[in-house]
């Protein structure tokens, strides 16, 4: 009995001293993976911290170790819930690009200004803090996504009885106005489309389809021919999955929403080029003796074997649309979901909302109201209207 009391006293100590690293001059970045002896839970600690040679690095990093277990237990860092909740993801079955997104995002974003904090410490202000100090001109659906990075892992803790409430739950973001929506123009999408032309027709033609029917980048590659019905009385696209991207990573999914599962209407003028399209790159096939089959892809640079990539289309627009404004052509940076707000947009004026959500995809009409239902006053009009009403 008494040679087990003294095991359960003995301080804690980790099996190896870690990884120790100079970042950049002068800033150290210290990781260690520490198995608790009790509760067999691993846990990831990491410190980054100001030091003027490795002796003194050591020292800050061994009492950053000696501090870590003279920690209570129950109220672990960040950094340590993290780790253990995307290694319980892992196990349960979560996407690869799930986990692989959310641990960038966390290392990008929430590591740096949280991390190195206990979770019933953490407070609302502290999100807001790093957000206004991470966001800068980002657009709101993308600090969402940084939120959830967040929100899951506290969730978890929660569930883990760490701490009590959820700060990431409580933190009010607000909702996406029409004062976010950036349509592109005509003129802009046309010579974007005539820049990449020059150097790749492939993604050009993937660019022409976002501007005619508004949907999203990966719906648009994941595009196949036999989704492409250009006979009948109404020719029509079934969109029925999307293609996501990250690093070096190519998948399939379904779409965002179910609601995104939809047919889109093709006009004479759209079926007529292409069919032009198809054409052209049957040609393309026969001259390597292949024949593009109807499973093929409609964007690919492999005769349909390969979508794409998505990132080789946004890094291409991106490049384009520097290009046009040293050239003085445009005057702002646009990107590719710039195509689906202006068709959303220009839709919204004659028709009804219902059937603008049905094309976008949205899971309701509300939210299409909400990002897209800006209204565009003409200040001069409504006070002639206002004066007509006066005249009863």
């Amino acid at each position: 009995m008494a040679q087990a009391q003294s095991n359960s006293t003995k301080p804690r100590r980790p099996k190896g001293m870690g990884r120790l690293v100079e970042v950049t001059k002068g800033t150290w970045e210290y990781q260690q993976k520490i198995t608790d002896p009790t509760t067999k839970k691993v846990h990831h600690l990491h410190r980054i911290f100001q030091a003027k040679s490795q002796a003194a690095a050591e020292n800050l990093a061994f009492k950053a170790r000696e501090d870590f277990f003279k920690s209570d237990p129950m109220n672990p860092l960040l950094d340590s819930v993290f780790s253990e909740w995307l290694t319980q993801i892992d196990k349960n079955g979560a996407s690869f690009r799930h986990v692989k997104e959310s641990a960038r995002i966390y290392k990008s974003k929430w590591q740096p200004n949280l991390g190195h904090m206990k979770v019933r410490d953490i407070r609302v202000a502290h999100i807001t803090k790093a957000i206004a100090k991470e966001s800068g001109d980002v657009e709101t659906t993308t600090v969402r996504k940084w939120l959830a990075a967040l929100r899951a892992p506290l969730q978890y803790a929660f569930e883990q009885e760490y701490i009590d409430s959820n700060p990431a739950r409580r933190y009010k973001l607000g909702k996406s106005t029409g004062a976010d929506v950036n349509p592109m123009s005509k003129e802009e999408g046309r010579l974007v489309i005539e820049k990449i032309q020059e150097k790749d027709p492939i993604v050009a033609e993937a660019c022409r389809m976002l501007r005619m029917t508004g949907m999203r980048r990966g719906e648009v590659i994941a595009l196949r021919w036999s989704d492409m019905h250009l006979t009948g009385k109404h020719p029509y696209i079934d969109v029925n999955g999307s293609v996501w991207q990250l690093g070096k990573q190519l998948g399939r999914k379904d779409t965002k929403t179910k609601a995104g599962m939809r047919s889109i209407p093709l006009s004479s003028q759209a079926v007529v080029h292409w069919k032009e399209w198809r054409k052209r790159y049957d040609e393309l096939a026969k001259s390597n003796n292949l024949k593009v089959p109807d499973s093929g892809y409609i964007f690919s640079h492999d005769v349909g074997s390969h979508p794409v990539r998505p990132d080789r289309l946004t890094v291409m627009v991106t490049q384009a649309s520097k290009a046009l404004q040293e050239e003085g052509l445009i005057t702002r940076h646009v990107t590719p979901h710039m195509w689906r707000h202006a068709v959303a947009t220009n839709l919204l004026k004659t028709w009804d909302v219902k059937a603008v959500s049905s094309l976008l995809g949205h899971a309701s009409s509300k939210m299409t109201l909400d990002v897209y239902g800006a209204p565009e006053v003409d200040p001069q009009k409504m006070a002639e209207d206002l004066d007509k009403l006066d005249e009863d």
